[in-house]
């Protein structure tokens, strides 16, 4: 299928002076999120949870995007009994969120699995029929170190979940989210990285399929993988060929922009999926060494997703586990290749049959 949708006209904006990185920065710094409505995948645990109970506290509206809807009800009704505790974190502006029975009418459960692209349809069909706009779409989910599996479709369970199911939601989103293009800051895109995407050239299309391999490599492969498609949806979407640069911030609105972020190695439960004995202990040694605790971690994701003054041309994470400052760096390797994004994304529509931009 092709996907279209016509740019919203606006008017002039002031844009945000690009800050001066490494920043500090935390949930306190956060704007007011009164009034925009988030949609937020992988909610039930860990980045996704934390980075739900913070946009909600900020006042948004947010969709917790669950394959299992029993468990994101249960942490919806958790939510909820720890709302006062979310306020306070925010710095107890009451505005944001009058209170626990405020922000019940601001949580929304629904049904999705990214792996599944039938799944993605039917979400995004349901969206676009009642006519809801988007303001911020979280592409949190991801699994890795797993066996190797498939997806309803076929395809290599990493893959499908960490990279097709993100390009295939976005694309079918993107007329919603553009909806909110008159909104300032700007509608956007935050897909969740991993800084391991160095550590892989990233640029071969054929071994990113998995056939028969699955376990840490492929993990990195799609993190690569999801890191140049970020890079290259901001591109396509503010009218970049890919052979200059696209600068600036993103809260003069306009147009949506697309974000990436990590959280460094960070204490969530990804890092019990492991397929083998020796790989959890490994798992455990380099968790207590290297990760920094989950609620450190998913504080770039959330500036990512909710400060106007956040650059959508660099990758957002921290540098080190002691160090909770946000990073703005370049990105690399192939990620930074726009002829390699190009083929990716013929890729991804190729595998999905979802095509934009």
């Amino acid at each position: 299928m092709t996907l279209t949708s016509a740019p919203t006209a606006s008017g002039p904006r002031t844009t945000p002076a690009v800050p001066t990185f490494p920043l500090a920065w935390t949930e306190a710094d956060a704007p007011d999120l009164t009034g925009r409505t988030a949609v937020v995948t992988g909610a039930t645990s860990g980045l996704g949870l934390l980075l739900t109970g913070h946009l909600g506290a900020l006042g948004a509206h947010v969709v917790l995007a669950a394959r299992d809807e029993a468990k994101a009800a249960a942490v919806r009704t958790g939510l909820l009994a720890t709302a006062e505790d979310a306020l306070a974190a925010v710095g107890g502006r009451r505005a944001r969120a009058a209170s626990a029975e405020d922000l019940a009418d601001r949580l929304e459960v629904r049904h999705l699995d990214v792996a599944d692209l039938d799944s993605v349809r039917r979400f995004a069909d349901d969206w676009m029929d009642e006519g809801r706009p988007l303001d911020l779409l979280v592409n949190n989910a991801g699994i890795g170190n797993q066996p190797y599996r498939t997806s309803p479709q076929g395809h290599e369970s990493q893959l499908a979940t960490n990279v097709l199911g993100p390009f295939a939601l976005t694309g079918r989103l993107l007329p919603a989210l553009r909806a909110s293009e008159a909104t300032t800051p700007g509608p956007r895109v935050v897909t969740v990285g991993s800084d391991f995407y160095r550590r892989v050239a990233g640029d071969d299309l054929d071994a990113l399929r998995g056939r028969g391999q699955g376990g840490g490599i492929q993990y990195i492969r799609t993190k690569a993988a999801v890191a140049a498609w970020g890079r290259e949806l901001d591109r396509r979407l503010v009218g970049d060929t890919g052979t200059g640069t696209v600068g600036g911030t993103t809260g003069a609105g306009g147009v949506v922009r697309s974000l990436v972020a990590h959280p460094g190695m960070a204490t969530t439960p990804m890092h019990d999926q492991v397929a083998s004995r020796a790989q959890a202990l490994l798992m455990r040694f380099m968790t207590a060494r290297y990760a920094r605790p989950a609620a450190q971690g998913v504080l770039p994701i959330l500036y990512a997703a909710a400060d106007p003054g956040a650059p959508a041309d660099r990758f957002l994470g921290p540098a080190r586990k002691r160090d909770t400052r946000v990073h703005a760096r370049r990105f690399v390797r192939a990620a930074a290749d726009p002829a390699f994004a190009r083929r990716l994304w013929a890729f991804a529509e190729d595998l999905t049959g979802v095509r934009y931009l």
